[in-house]
């Protein structure tokens, strides 16, 4: 039985179940689960919007620190990251002062606007700034309609192509952090034959679930140079062009997306976004991303293959100074 919206009763106390187990062997106690799965089970609550939390509890990514009726926190102490949902700021508040500051946290939101003040309190609570607004995506189907490119070859990436994707993420990612991610084994890369791109065959798109909230437009300038595009290749590598790439982070998200300039418009990171989520639910995996507020062109892209657009809102916050922007970032060049 799938994992999504709907569920009957019987699927998510099987998923719960799950959770627990993980957590356990995490030395996390019963209770300590039981009230994080009721706090995210409560009416008004979306799968999609909490899907981040949802994940790290299945798949015990993440460490219960605070877990009641009116708000959760997820402690990941190895990346020095949180995730919080509180119903009020006081909430909020009480809960972020259970756990020492860590480098990032992400931050739920009902709604754009954040009615409950949930945001500032805990701006003002670990003294941090929110940068960047995302909606949460998440697929609940059985299967991807991934379509065929017989142009397109995909191989995972390996370190020696660290340059190039810390380079070339358009909304900067860091060296360190470009190479951890490569040497976990997450990111894969679409190689381009040399050959003209074939025709492309898509399977029928399932319908839309939501709709895509309104946002303003983003200004980050895109990258306008391809450099350090054909690294040695390691044994066994095939010949092609490098002309984009995703993967996934730390908490679980698939990001990291990138397609170089001029091989915009041809479908590739629809294809890469779909090939790499249907490789994420073979591994019993949920896929699930974090748009940023404006990105229209990717949510509809989403929206269009059956993917749900959550009506909640998340928010990263991050210690740093007012505008400057952390190696954390989330997609923006997806065509």
């Amino acid at each position: 039985m799938r994992y999504g919206e709907p569920m009957p009763e019987a699927g998510l106390s099987d998923l719960r179940q799950v959770g627990r187990l993980t957590h356990l062997i995490r030395s996390q106690t019963v209770d300590d689960v039981r009230r994080a799965w009721d706090y995210l089970d409560a009416p008004g609550r979306s799968v999609a919007g909490f899907i981040d939390q949802r994940e790290a509890l299945r798949h015990g990514w993440a460490d219960v620190a605070v877990a009641r009726d009116d708000a959760l926190l997820l402690d990941y102490a190895a990346e020095s990251m949180a995730s919080l949902a509180a119903d009020s700021a006081a909430a909020a508040r009480d809960a972020l002062a259970r756990l020492p500051r860590r480098d990032l946290l992400v931050v739920h939101l009902r709604n754009a606007d954040d009615p409950d003040g949930v945001l500032a309190a805990a701006e003002d609570a670990w003294a941090m700034h929110a940068y960047l607004p995302c909606s949460q995506v998440a697929y609940f189907g059985d299967t991807v309609p991934v379509p065929e490119r017989p142009d397109l070859r995909l191989e995972q990436l390996d370190a020696t192509w660290t340059d190039v994707v810390a380079s070339h993420y358009s909304l900067g990612l860091g060296t360190d952090y470009a190479r951890q991610r490569l040497a976990a084994g997450v990111v894969l890369g679409a190689f381009l034959d040399d050959a003209e791109p074939g025709p492309v065959t898509f399977p029928g798109a399932p319908s839309a679930t939501a709709s895509s909230p309104t946002a303003s437009p983003l200004t980050t300038p895109l990258p306008t140079t391809l450099s350090r595009m054909t690294p040695p290749h390691p044994a066994g590598h095939r010949a092609g062009t490098l002309v984009g790439f995703i993967g996934s982070h730390e908490e679980g998200s698939m990001g990291m997306l990138e397609v170089f300039p001029q091989y915009r418009r041809r479908g590739i990171g629809e294809y890469l976004t779909l090939a790499y989520a249907s490789r994420l639910l073979a591994k019993g995996r949920v896929p699930w991303s974090q748009v940023i507020a404006g990105n229209d062109a990717s949510l509809a892209m989403q929206l269009k293959w059956g993917f749900t657009v959550a009506p909640e809102r998340i928010a990263w916050l991050h210690p740093a100074a007012t505008g400057e922007m952390p190696a954390r970032a989330e997609e923006a060049h997806a065509a």
